[in-house]
């Protein structure tokens, strides 16, 4: 989870034992869940390691570099989690409102459907960010300004052959 700041500050040493112990208590922990919980045993693992490994890698980022701003990393991260979560409520009352006008039928019906329900959702969670004044939102805009509104060039043989 944390790992890129590690490899963005080459000290990919202090990042390995937080993964080696949440991957060895995920190992376990599935082992010890999944003959009486199947394969919610295997989720359960997995998710109770990678809220460890969160942990253990967030502690020595902070060990290494110092103060992390951790009110700013919680608001920011409040702010995306009910983005989030209206994204998933829009999402699935859109699915159950259009299903009788699409339908479940088809591939045409199911697929409409979950186009519809998505970019709607997804329409919740940008203005939600919006209006959560959400930093991320900023860095995505400005990206994609970056990207795709950047001037383009000619490449010089055209230039060269028109004049």
């Amino acid at each position: 989870m944390l790992s890129a700041p590690f490899f963005v500050i080459t000290i990919t040493s202090i990042d390995l034992p937080p993964e080696y112990v949440s991957l060895s208590l995920a190992a376990l922990m599935a082992l010890m869940t999944v003959e009486e919980l199947g394969v919610a045993g295997l989720a359960l693992a997995f998710s109770l390691s990678s809220v460890l490994n969160l942990v253990l890698s967030y502690l020595a980022l902070h060990y290494k570099i110092g103060n992390l701003d951790g009110t700013k990393i919680v608001i920011s991260t409040s702010k995306i989690l009910v983005a989030t979560f209206m994204l998933a409520i829009v999402s699935q009352a859109t699915k159950y409102v259009i299903e009788p006008i699409f339908g479940t039928q088809t591939f045409i019906g199911i697929a409409s459907q979950g186009i519809i329900s998505a970019s709607a959702g997804l329409l919740v969670y940008f203005i939600i960010c919006w209006l959560l004044k959400a930093e991320e939102l900023n860095y995505l805009i400005d990206s994609f300004k970056k990207r795709m509104l950047k001037k383009i060039t000619p490449p010089v043989e055209a230039i060269e052959k028109n004049t």
